[in-house]
């Protein structure tokens, strides 16, 4: 299946005329089912966070926000509290073109990116920064949070570790039930 995926990506890119693997056979895979967290989880990770994470969660768990598309919003861009919308961009398309969608705000995360506007950091748009200032990146926007989730997991006293799409999951199946 991979090897597949890389050559068809070598043909539309770098213009290899035909894929070596195509002819061969794929053996069947059974898909693991990707675990949801509970609404009892997530709250967990809210109270174990702090002001910021807190924020940042309840932005990807009230958009079901990608998580590069929650780290690429910027204040002058993406936000408007006037009308109360977001705008979130992704690249998931043939053409790999930056492209965008306004969402409502609902309450929750109107307040929380209020929060996160009362206390930005004047040298940055970005609206989720990085606040280490031990850091050589203080102030920019993040690009990835490697081991964010798995220690908030961790001092929430949830076993079970999640990333980022996990809270895209929760974000569905709080769609699905309601």
């Amino acid at each position: 299946k991979d090897l597949h995926a890389f050559f068809e990506h070598c043909k539309v890119y770098y213009g290899l005329a035909v894929n070596p693997v195509s002819p061969i056979k794929k053996l069947p895979t059974e898909r693991v089912k990707q675990p949801v967290p509970t609404e009892e989880e997530f709250l967990k990770l809210l109270m174990a966070a702090d002001r910021h994470e807190r924020n940042l969660l309840i932005a990807c768990a009230t958009t079901g926000g990608r998580r590069s598309e929650i780290f690429r919003m910027t204040w002058t861009d993406d936000v408007n509290f006037r009308e109360r919308k977001i705008r979130l961009g992704n690249r998931k398309n043939r053409a790999r073109e930056l492209r965008y969608r306004w969402l409502d705000m609902n309450e929750e995360l109107y307040a929380a990116l209020m929060d996160q506007y009362k206390t930005r950091l004047p040298q940055s748009d970005f609206v989720f920064q990085n606040r280490d200032s031990r850091s050589q990146y203080y102030g920019q926007g993040y690009t990835f949070r490697r081991r964010f989730m798995g220690k908030l997991c961790q001092k929430a006293g949830i076993e079970k570790r999640m990333g980022f799409h996990a809270l895209r999951r929760f974000f569905a199946s709080l769609l699905a039930d309601h």
